[in-house]
């Protein structure tokens, strides 16, 4: 879904940080460690697709917002894809 994990992460990572919670509360909210969430800020691992909504919620991310960014992420990946097929 996130052929980006690092752009993703960051988006997650700023958006926890806008709503001034830690990783560890986050973590708390969803069931798992504060090093789920690590992982998925940086990069190494992607949230489970069943706990999305959850933290669309948490972090108060309108799903047009995030519709938007997996668009974007598509979209430059697409255009990358491309620029290396042309050259």
């Amino acid at each position: 879904m996130f052929g980006k994990k690092k752009e993703f992460g960051s988006f997650l990572k700023e958006k926890r940080i806008s709503r001034g919670l830690s990783q560890t509360e986050v973590a708390a909210a969803l069931g798992y460690t504060s090093q789920y969430v690590s992982n998925w800020e940086r990069g190494a691992s992607t949230p489970p697709p069943k706990k999305l909504s959850s933290l669309l919620r948490i972090y108060k991310i309108d799903p047009n917002e995030f519709v938007d960014f997996v668009l974007s992420q598509q979209e430059k990946e697409l255009r990358s894809v491309l620029k290396l097929k042309s050259k």
